[in-house]
């Protein structure tokens, strides 16, 4: 303890970085982003289209110039972690809980 008590913090912060990934190459661990689709790419289209669609059918008694955008809706969504750390090679799957929950 008398180690950490003699750095500065932010010394102390990045020596503790600086050892954790060295630790992490060493051992094979390595850095990613998740990336995760929950439909395919053809089906977002679909329901985009189809969405469009209504959207004009209900709407084309207006003129272009009574329209206006207004949206200004807070949206809660969960955020999953930013970065994860995973065994190289190994599966980089994580669930989906303990994320942040955010305001849009």
């Amino acid at each position: 303890m008398s180690y950490l008590a003699t750095k500065k913090s932010d010394v102390t912060y990045d020596s503790l970085l600086r050892l954790l990934r060295r630790f992490c190459q060493r051992y094979g661990f390595s850095r990613q982003r998740h990336t995760k689709n929950k439909l395919k790419q053809a089906v977002l289209t679909e329901v985009h289209d189809e969405f469009a669609r209504d959207f004009h059918r209900e709407y084309q008694s207006y003129e272009y110039d009574c329209v206006f955008n207004v949206d200004e809706i807070g949206m809660y969504y969960s955020l999953p972690p930013t970065y994860i750390w995973a065994v190289r090679g190994g599966s980089a799957k994580i669930s989906t809980g303990g994320g942040k929950i955010r305001c849009a």
